[in-house]
């Protein structure tokens, strides 16, 4: 029967003890030093059971790292759980990483290894407890809302269709959802009201407003009442999910 592989990201010397813990588990495990190094090891297909980082890496945040191998980008990645070791664990420190960035469970360094065994063979006999990324999609065209659709499920997200903002609404009170994906002329209300408003009730989801209005000052506009980003119709499909994915990056600074 094959091993199950666990990659770890980190360093020394707790790579090499997590290293031996694995395999005294009768686990296989790899580990690189940086968070490039793992990613251009994940661009070669190989998908493991289980990924274990530290939050603080030499060459990233453990948030992008997470937000990366969360994106569309990594879809094969998406059901692979995510352990991040960090410093302390706090309220704050849970929303960003596993309500935001896709982790699995934090733990606290240094590592207990029983509570951090249990924590590995519980993900990896469970597998995830976070669904695909979510993203709602608001247009009254429902050609168009349907056709965004497709395209985010077949990149792994989970995507909802509304087809006015009061419907939007109320699939937003009805769950969370990463992004919001939402044309500026809506049957009852405007683009911009419903942005006010999820940034008002939902401050952790994106929202990117889309329209054929060519008003040179309506994406100014848009983006002052809480947009992340602003699309002009017609769009290439591959902008939009490349905005998705940025959208919930982290900058290079942080």
């Amino acid at each position: 029967m094959k091993k199950k592989l666990v990659i770890i990201i980190g360093g020394e010397p707790e790579g090499t003890m997590l290293r031996r813990l694995m395999a005294e588990h009768d686990l296989d495990a790899t580990a690189f030093g940086s968070g490039e190094e793992a990613l251009r090891y994940f661009g070669l297909g190989e998908v493991p059971d289980l990924i274990v980082t530290d939050l603080h890496l030499p060459d990233m945040d453990g948030r992008r790292l997470c937000r990366l191998l969360r994106s569309w980008r990594y879809r094969p990645y998406h059901r692979v759980p995510i352990v991040v070791a960090v410093p302390r664990v706090t309220d704050e420190l849970i929303a960003t990483m596993v309500n935001e960035a896709g982790a699995d469970a934090l733990l606290p360094q240094p590592l207990d290894d029983k509570a951090f065994m249990r924590k590995v063979h519980g993900l990896l006999r469970n597998g995830r407890a976070h669904s695909a990324p979510r993203v709602l999609i608001v247009d009254d065209s429902r050609t168009l809302a349907l056709l965004l659709k497709q395209a985010f499920d077949d990149r792994g997200y989970h995507a909802d269709t509304a087809y006015d903002g009061r419907q939007a609404l109320d699939r937003l009170n009805e769950r969370s959802y990463d992004w919001v994906v939402l044309d500026y002329h809506l049957p009852d209300m405007r683009g911009d009201t419903i942005a006010a408003l999820i940034g008002e009730k939902w401050p952790r989801t994106i929202v990117i407003v889309m329209t054929a209005d060519s008003r040179p000052d309506l994406a100014c506009h848009c983006l002052q009442k809480g947009a992340a980003a602003f699309l002009q119709k017609p769009f290439d499909l591959a902008v939009l999910l490349e905005l998705c994915s940025t959208t919930r990056e982290p900058s290079n600074h942080q």
